[in-house]
């Protein structure tokens, strides 16, 4: 059987809870302006709209799917601090682990579920 159709990833699949996610308290925007680069939900990235090379180096999980055209400011939509939850399973990676990643994220004030 062949297939029709593919759903893409929505916020739901990383974002658990937010505190008043009406007012946007624990979101931001970060300019990305570099090379020609493709944002996922639940990309890990430091201010800039860069891949963080450690753990320590993150400051936002991108909400949002987004193509940057090469050297064009390009607007992202992060969560950056908590209180905010957030499921393990809709975090990507990289090259990082899920401990360390975890580590970070509580420092932000963002819990990470392991089991969703």
């Amino acid at each position: 059987m062949s297939v029709i159709a593919t759903e893409g990833k929505k916020v739901s699949d990383l974002l658990v809870n937010e505190l008043w996610a009406d007012l946007g308290y624990c979101r931001t925007t970060y300019t990305y302006n570099g090379a020609a680069k493709t944002f996922a939900i639940g990309d890990l990235v430091t201010a800039v709209g860069g891949t963080p090379a450690a753990a320590a180096n993150i400051t936002g999980i991108v909400l949002q799917s987004v193509t940057a055209p090469l050297n064009t400011n390009t607007t992202l939509t992060v969560i950056e601090k908590g209180p905010a939850v957030v499921k393990g399973g809709g975090i990507v990676l990289g090259a990082l682990t899920l401990p360390n990643v975890t580590t970070q994220l509580k420092t932000m004030g963002i819990a990470v579920l392991e089991t969703i």
